[in-house]
C-alpha cells in the first residue's frame, strides 16, 4: 500500500519530469481575462487554451494567433513575439528551479520565425522542450 501512495505522489508532483508548478491565484485571474479575450477575438474557441495546458501546440495559422494574443495581452510575450523575462520570472517567484528556467527562457528567446506569430510559436516550442517546470492552473 506504502508503495502505491508513493507512486501516486510522483506522478502528480512530476509531469514528464518536470516539477509541476500551480499558476498563484494573483497571476490566473489576468491569464484567464486574456484568453477569454483572445477566443473571442481570434474565433479559435476553447480548445486553443486546453491545447496549450496539454502541451500541444498547433501548427496553424488560427492557433498561432491564438498564441500571440494570449501571451501578448498577458505580458508574457512583448510585441516582436519574444518573451518578457520580468513577468515570466516574477509568475516562478523563488521556484527551486528558477536558475534552469532562465536559461532556458534566455535560450529560446534566440528563436526568430518569418513572422511575429512564427516567432511566439517558435519560443513556445523551445519553452515547451525544455522548461523544467509543467504549469497548472
Amino acid at each position: 500500500m506504502n508503495t502505491l501512495w508513493c507512486f501516486l505522489f510522483l506522478s502528480i508532483a512530476l509531469v514528464n519530469g518536470k516539477s509541476v508548478f500551480i499558476i498563484p491565484p494573483e497571476y490566473a485571474g489576468d491569464i484567464l481575462k486574456a484568453t477569454a479575450d483572445c477566443i473571442n477575438s481570434t474565433g479559435t474557441g476553447v480548445g486553443a487554451i486546453q491545447k496549450i495546458l496539454s502541451g500541444t501546440l498547433e501548427n496553424s495559422e488560427p492557433f498561432k494567433k491564438f498564441l500571440y494574443c494570449f501571451s501578448f495581452k498577458s505580458g508574457y510575450i512583448d510585441s516582436n513575439g519574444h518573451f518578457n523575462l520580468d513577468k515570466m520570472t516574477s509568475l516562478i517567484g523563488n521556484h527551486k528551479d528558477k536558475a534552469k528556467y532562465i536559461d532556458v527562457i534566455n535560450q529560446c528567446n534566440k528563436s526568430k520565425g518569418g513572422s511575429t506569430l512564427d516567432t511566439v510559436y517558435e519560443i513556445s516550442l523551445c519553452f515547451k522542450e525544455n522548461t523544467p517546470i509543467y504549469f497548472s492552473i
